[in-house]
């Protein structure tokens, strides 16, 4: 995800997970827990508008589940049942509710289908002749958007307009033609993955295509030839290559997409990222300008394969990601390029110290902005990554770093399973060092 630059502002919601919460308190998400998105999405690429049928597979978690909250969005609810029976829809403040015709017993399985239609008030972005997701996927679809740790399978069956192609989270294994042109195009995600994370792009793109190791790379664009998107882009495998190593992990998706788009964009998805022109070199070698193409790249492992549980410990996706961007520096660059990085996340420590704000990296309160947010969950993050690193030496650090990554694969995470993995990787006990910089009391 982007550390600094944004395209809109970003309104991250906390809730606190409850299986119990009555109906009437419940947040989006609380209660059951999906298991698979099924949609059939149509987008208007002019007016930046889906129109789209969802089906919800879920398992209720409470006994006399009632209601199901998602994330409110600005989309026109058409239909909705509970395995064929109709439900009533209400928003309430952040919630978007169905209120169930019967109660669910805890442990069943049911399927809630949706038809709607809308402008989303974000997470769509575009130019009229291109339409791409960003972060807010609970926008333009139904899902609960800061349920990280409830990953779910997802299948899009996406309609292309005749002249475009398209890009979405997960693997193209279909295509259809539709009659009079256009064709609808079938993304199913290799594994589950947080709902964030899903998305697609449609327009006239050019694409460019590279290999690492067994996976493809495919490079996309309407604002690049694919001469300039291999010069871009042209890193990519020997990042792959370096993260892999560190992680223990290869890249674990068979195609990874990169879509460059106009201005600062700089977005990560289940399979692939949305990067800006005004976010990537180029040209390889700039020291300064390829943070971007690495920090989302990294994040196919640290957020992607491996997401934190909560949004308290978020710096786990963004911390270890953004150390692991000043590491592909160093080993790209040299030292002083990663010093040079990390001496920018303590500055921007600082300037939130110095405003007054300063948490342990597990906080789970409310902070004053964005930008104090990033300030602790991204540069802070990075900075005790590093800590780890001179504490623990080269060999057992990044024996822990691997640990960590294999064992959560596919998972989610707290901080206490870093702790673990780096103790065992170690034979040190760091409850202090991690009550200092991550819980700021002795776990437990």
């Amino acid at each position: 995800m982007r550390p600094y630059a944004i395209a809109a502002p970003i309104v991250l919601i906390l809730s606190v997970a409850s299986s119990v919460a009555p109906a009437s308190a419940a947040a989006p998400g609380e209660g059951f827990d999906v298991t698979r998105y099924d949609l059939a999405l149509t987008p208007d690429v002019a007016n930046k508008a889906v129109s789209g049928r969802e089906t919800i597979t879920l398992r209720a978690m409470a006994d006399g589940l009632s209601r199901l909250s998602f994330s409110a969005n600005a989309l026109t609810i058409d239909h909705a049942s509970l395995d064929g029976a109709p439900v009533a829809v209400t928003t309430r403040g952040e919630s978007l509710d169905f209120d169930l015709p019967r109660p669910l017993a805890r442990g069943r399985t049911a399927r809630l289908e949706v038809t709607y239609h809308g402008r989303p008030a974000r997470g769509l972005e575009g130019t009229g002749a291109s339409l791409h997701t960003s972060y807010f996927a609970c926008d333009w679809m139904i899902c609960a958007q800061e349920r990280f740790g409830d990953k779910a399978a997802f299948a899009l069956d996406l309609t292309v307009p005749a002249g475009m192609d398209a890009l979405a989270a997960g693997e193209r294994v279909g295509r259809r033609p539709l009659p009079g042109g256009g064709e609808v195009q079938s993304w199913r995600t290799p594994r589950p993955y947080s709902a964030y994370l899903f998305g697609f792009a449609v327009g006239r793109f050019v694409r460019a295509e590279d290999r690492a190791g067994g996976v493809k790379l495919a490079y996309l664009s309407d604002v690049a030839d694919a001469d300039a998107l291999r010069r871009r882009f042209g890193e990519t495998g020997e990042m792959a290559r370096f993260f892999a190593d560190k992680a223990g992990v290869p890249l674990p998706v068979a195609e990874y997409g990169q879509l460059l788009v106009a201005g600062r964009e700089a977005q990560e998805a289940a399979t692939y990222s949305v990067l800006g022109l005004d976010a990537v070199p180029a040209a390889p070698g700039d020291p300064a300008q390829d943070w971007a193409v690495a920090h989302e790249l990294a994040h196919q492992w640290w957020g992607n394969l491996v997401t934190c549980a909560t949004l308290r410990d978020f710096w786990l996706n963004e911390g270890i990601t953004t150390f692991m961007t000043a590491a592909w520096k160093e080993r790209r660059h040299g030292r002083a390029a990663y010093e040079a990085e990390l001496a920018m996340a303590r500055s921007r420590l600082d300037k939130a110290r110095a405003a007054g704000f300063d948490k342990p990296l597990a906080w789970d309160g409310t902070y004053p902005s964005l930008g104090a947010r990033r300030a602790v969950q991204y540069s802070k993050g990075a900075l005790f990554m590093d800590r780890l690193r001179t504490a623990l030496g080269e060999e057992a650090f990044w024996s822990g770093l691997r640990r960590y990554t294999r064992d959560h694969a596919g998972g989610t995470v707290t901080s206490a399973d870093l702790q673990r993995a780096m103790e065992a990787a170690s034979g040190r006990d760091l409850d202090t060092l991690f009550a200092e910089w991550v819980f700021g009391a002795p776990p437990g």
